[in-house]
């Protein structure tokens, strides 16, 4: 393979992640809008009493009823995320404080799948379920409490897709690769724009390919559109979409020029 025909395999590959993870990015955002409700207070208090096997007391909640939440790592479940940087971006979800106990996890996942939640499999500290539209977690080390060295136990309950908005995002990063990669060779969409997506490109691919496998586990679902939300990500996303556009539609000629009075300036 020539030179001339390797470089041009590469810029067809880079426009094709590019374009797709745009395309992904947008759809999943619009498609997520279709989200299931998180369960009302009656219904988390109920959950709640589940794993408590009726102990009684007033639980405290706190609600995030949005479709994604951002925030610190104790609010938003920043170990879901794909580059686990301290700004996670999840799900909006529900969760409930339930003081400094150590629950039995293994009963606690008995009773819950007692009451049909699909349980994934126990750590040391956590179990996961699933139930319709919503993930559950049990976390004995959820928060930990101001002024002691115990964490206090908490029990999240977080949105999940429809099934329209998993199938739609990947759909839309597959048709946004073709249209990449097989767009006309006079339409050029530059470096400088690819390289500042370069997030995106990765986190809508890792988000709309673990999607459709977040389906079948009992974990949280991706986010494909986080690059554009997390905080140390979202500048560099944003320039890099300006970039782009501004790239698009700048005319070839202007941009001819321009490239060639750099290179007579560089000769100098």
């Amino acid at each position: 393979m020539s030179a001339s025909r390797a470089a041009l395999v590469v810029r067809r590959i880079a426009a094709a992640l590019t374009v797709g993870g745009l395309f992904a990015a947008l759809v999943s955002w619009l498609a997520w809008h279709s989200v299931t409700a998180l369960p009302t207070d009656a219904e988390m208090r109920a959950i709640v009493e589940i794993v408590r096997s009726g102990a009684g007391g007033d639980i405290a909640l706190r609600r995030y009823d949005v479709v994604a939440v951002t925030g610190s790592p104790r609010w938003a479940g920043s170990a879901d995320a794909v580059f686990g940087t301290p700004d996670g971006y999840g799900p909006g979800f529900v969760e409930a404080d339930l003081g400094l106990e150590n629950f039995d996890l293994a009963r606690a996942a008995r009773l819950l799948a007692a009451d049909g939640w699909r349980v994934g499999q126990p750590s040391d500290r956590a179990v996961p379920a699933a139930r319709g539209g919503w993930r559950l977690k049990l976390d004995n080390g959820g928060n930990q409490v101001y002024g002691t060295d115990s964490p206090a136990a908490t029990l999240r309950v977080e949105r999940t897709p429809t099934g329209l908005a998993v199938a739609l995002p990947l759909l839309a990063w597959l048709l946004g690769g073709v249209v990449g990669a097989f767009k006309p060779d006079r339409v050029s969409i530059g470096v400088a724009g690819p390289l500042l997506l370069i997030f995106n490109t990765v986190v809508a691919a890792v988000g709309v390919i673990r999607g459709p496998f977040a389906v079948f586990g009992t974990g949280s679902f991706p986010v494909p559109w986080a690059a554009f939300e997390l905080i140390l990500m979202r500048p560099i996303s944003i320039a890099g979409l300006l970039v782009l556009a501004v790239h698009l539609v700048t005319p070839a000629r202007i941009r001819d020029a321009a490239g060639r009075r750099a290179r007579s300036l560089r000769g100098r």
